[in-house]
């Protein structure tokens, strides 16, 4: 299995013409199915870091959209124009929005789109979280908007693997969610910046046992038992340098180009 970071506001290494722009997306190969799990803002920059990444967009079995914001999923209709093949996983809460926008006229595009609400497998070892409620505050505005956010489970013999679109519906809620699953093994993706968010400035790992926020997250600290052996925190991640500091042994920086590779044998 190979996971690969194929958009996101960093590169790991500035090399083959790769770009970075807001946005979220990665590339999942398994001995089953390819997964693409959000599709950034872009879709022309998408599918060219795809491209130098030595990803062919023609052989995905599934999309995964995280949630109804511009930078997961803005690049679909670029996507779909090209390969319109793909079986189409969105949270329940984003199924009339993305129908309205295909139209009537593609009748076959629209089979294709599945509405998830609760947890549900997607296909042989990955799962959906399902559709979990957080909240999202806009830069320079006090209100909170409720949205809908689903994350992805794979399981390996590693471990479970979370792949987290922007984190909104709470870093605990979602491993809570895993943890039905299996034990958790890596946790990648944006962890975006929750009005809690401001306290890992201060906080120490013993307080993080405290917060009921960030139940679980505290169980990041150590790789050894009890502990999630890689954190990759990336895209929306507010607090990166904190998690780095607070995880050293645990934690990797993530971007465009990054990737994790598990033996075949091991999912």
């Amino acid at each position: 299995m190979k996971i690969t970071i194929v958009y996101d506001n960093y590169i790991l290494n500035e090399y083959k013409g790769l770009k970075s722009s807001m946005g979220f997306s990665c590339f999942i190969q398994t001995q089953s199915n390819n997964l693409l799990f959000d599709t950034g803002w872009d879709g022309d920059m998408l599918l060219t870091n795809m491209k130098l990444l030595g990803i062919d967009y023609q052989d995905t079995d599934i999309i995964f959209i995280s949630h109804n914001h511009g930078d997961h999923e803005g690049g679909l209709a670029r996507y779909l124009t090209l390969n319109p093949n793909p079986k189409i996983f969105v949270p329940k809460s984003f199924y009339k929005n993305l129908l309205n926008r295909l139209g009537p006229q593609q009748t076959e595009l629209r089979k294709k789109v599945y509405a998830v609400e609760k947890s549900v497998q997607i296909c042989r070892n990955i799962f959906s979280t399902g559709e979990i409620e957080g909240i999202f505050i806009p830069k320079e505005e006090n209100q909170k908007i409720l949205i809908k956010e689903q994350s992805l489970i794979i399981k390996s013999r590693k471990g479970v693997i979370v792949i987290v679109g922007c984190g909104h519906s709470g870093i605990g809620n979602i491993l809570n969610s895993a943890n039905d699953i299996g034990k958790v093994y890596a946790l990648i993706g944006g962890f975006h910046d929750f009005q809690e968010y401001e306290l890992l400035n201060t906080l120490t790992i013993n307080m993080l046992n405290d917060f009921s926020g960030f139940l679980k997250f505290a169980a990041l600290k150590s790789s050894g038992k009890g502990g999630i052996p890689l954190i990759v925190p990336t895209h929306c991640t507010r607090h990166r340098k904190e998690i780095f500091s607070l995880f050293p042994n645990n934690s990797e920086k993530g971007g465009v180009g990054y990737e994790l590779v598990i033996d075949e044998n091991e999912i």
